[in-house]
């Protein structure tokens, strides 16, 4: 039996990811566009915040913070390095006055809990706090500002209000810089 042939080595290259295809003409020749750095930053920014928001809906209080970075490093969604800041990051932020009500451990809230309009549309406000001064929702994100998280929010109070919850309110949490941002 003769040996299997020795296969030539090729030379690692570099790949782009590729995000588009252009399908051309007779005579034209095929185009591939990958992502941009910039496009490719951007991508990592989004899986990065859908993370940190998936973590935060996990938790109910506080305490749930190191389960919660432990469940996200062993399924590959963080490093170790993100977890640690994150642990002294949010800990710092999950303390503080403005958002405590919202990690509680004797809040009655409920986390992506699902609102269908009457028209049958859905409705996910991230975290919902009913307390004796009312029902409180808080919209988290993790990127930059926008104008249209606050159009979002009021939409998530009025359907609220409509559904007669009293003293509706509603807070805006910019995860990456911390800073909370009050809608009427």
């Amino acid at each position: 039996m003769e040996p299997a042939p020795v296969r030539k080595s090729v030379p690692e290259q570099r790949t782009e990811p590729v995000r588009d295809v252009a399908t051309p003409g007779v005579g034209v020749p095929w185009e591939i566009r990958t992502e941009s750095a910039d496009e490719q930053a951007a991508q990592e920014e989004r899986i990065y915040g859908t993370t940190v928001h998936e973590l935060l809906a996990s938790m109910r209080t506080l305490e749930d913070l190191d389960g919660a970075l432990a469940v996200a490093v062993l399924r590959g969604d963080l490093v170790t390095e993100e977890a640690d800041d994150l642990r002294e990051r949010l800990g710092r932020m999950l303390v503080s006055a403005p958002l405590r009500k919202w990690f509680a451990p004797d809040a009655d809230m409920r986390a992506e809990a699902v609102i269908i309009t009457g028209d049958g549309h859905s409705l996910i406000p991230d975290r919902i706090v009913r307390d004796e001064h009312g029902t409180h929702v808080l919209e988290i994100k993790t990127g930059r500002p926008a104008n249209s998280h606050g159009k979002q929010l009021r939409g998530y109070l009025e359907v609220l209000r409509t559904m007669g919850h009293p003293q509706v309110t509603g807070t805006i949490w910019y995860v990456a810089d911390g800073t909370l941002q009050a809608v009427a």
